[in-house]
């Protein structure tokens, strides 16, 4: 049980700080279209840029120093265009030294060039080659040391707009994998064949499509060996069921889902045959669509309840943890402070009542 509480305190954690990627889209200014990049990051008004960073608090609230609640964490500065795509993004470690940073060309999907600091000095760099073949395709990605030696390279071929081949290659530039990828006629991948260093196929993976070209078989091979069958199913969009066989048909791994009728998911019921174990998340949703309870039962055993609160930003404002006997775990409370365009300034991280961590933004705007 001990172990469990440390894993789901991470997990929740995680939660706090992750954007739901249901989240709904936040109304933009005209010249900011909907897709945009300040959408995915809960950005409002026609920012320029915004930078974070943690500092840790004492009892009384007072800055002690760079801190944050996620250790992984790092202060950050995110750059957008007039039309709300993400340009550059750097991040720092907290004594205050360069940890990364990335140019991207036309939004955060498509990377230009990632550099990785160590030290605080420049170790790694990675340049992401589009479109060569006149597509809105990534062609090659080059690994080099910051004097541009080689450290590896991966080409892609496409036909139709589609992935054809992977091909990877290590310092020396002496190729070391090969991936090939095969569709039908719909665009469905059908194949892909894994050589791992080899001139013959080692890993071969065969995908089956319904009328509705859903995937509804995947198998996996190792050279002619079968090594497992996954099964889905659906109830319209919604995947309700995965099931992963081995070669005489017993049950490795399963998955089972049920949904509300805004496609939420309510119920995920996990099957493992390692452990023999099953472990079943249940979820509630408030009437803004944010999750407000996140249940855990293992092998029917209840685990953990987690409650959430949210302001009307949809910002969470609590996270509180209970065991299975319903004593607390964990309590976390968050409050922000916001501008005139709706954005938060500040965001303040309390656990129990003890105010620990504060986020600090200094946003630009257009």
């Amino acid at each position: 049980m001990k172990f469990f509480c440390t894993a789901f305190i991470a997990m929740l954690l995680l939660t706090s700080c992750k954007k739901e990627e249901n989240e709904p889209k936040q109304e933009m200014p005209a010249e900011v279209k909907g897709d945009a990049d300040l959408v995915f990051y809960g950005l409002k008004g026609n920012v320029k840029s915004v930078s974070e960073k943690s500092f840790a608090l004492d009892a009384n609230g007072n800055e002690t120093g760079p801190g944050h609640e996620n250790p992984s964490s790092h202060d950050i500065k995110l750059m957008f265009d007039q039309n709300g795509m993400l340009v550059n993004d750097e991040s720092w470690t907290k004594m205050g030294q360069p940890f990364g940073k990335t140019e991207y060309k036309e939004g955060r999907l498509k990377k230009k060039i990632e550099v990785q600091f160590m030290n605080g000095k420049p170790a790694m760099e990675t340049e992401y080659i589009w479109d060569l073949q006149g597509g809105n395709n990534i062609e090659i990605i080059k690994r080099s040391s910051i004097d541009q030696k080689l450290i590896s390279r991966i080409e892609m071929k496409y036909e139709s707009g589609r992935m054809t081949e992977k091909n990877t290659f290590n310092r020396q530039n002496n190729p070391t994998d090969k991936i090939k990828y095969t569709y039908d006629n719909q665009g469905n991948l059908v194949k892909e064949e894994q050589y791992l260093n080899s001139e013959y196929v080692q890993v071969k993976t065969v995908y089956k499509y319904d009328e509705a070209n859903k995937k509804i078989v995947e198998s996996q091979y190792s050279k002619d060996s079968l090594v497992y069958n996954m099964s889905y199913k659906y109830d319209g969009d919604n995947v309700i069921e995965k099931k992963a066989t081995a070669p005489d048909g017993t049950i490795q791994y399963s998955q089972e889902f049920t949904y509300d009728n805004k496609g939420n998911v309510l119920t995920q019921t996990i099957y493992d045959s390692f452990d023999n174990s099953t472990l079943t998340d249940t979820y509630v949703y408030d009437d803004a669509g944010n999750k407000a309870k996140w249940s855990v039962e293992k092998n029917g055993k209840k685990e953990a309840d987690v409650f959430y609160e949210y302001d009307k930003e949809k910002n969470m404002t609590s996270a509180k943890a209970l065991n299975g006997e319903g004593a607390s775990i964990e309590n976390r409370k968050y409050t922000f402070e916001y501008d005139d365009k709706g954005n938060w300034v500040k965001k303040t991280i309390f656990i129990g009542e003890t105010p620990k961590f504060v986020i600090k933004r200094d946003i630009v705007y257009y």
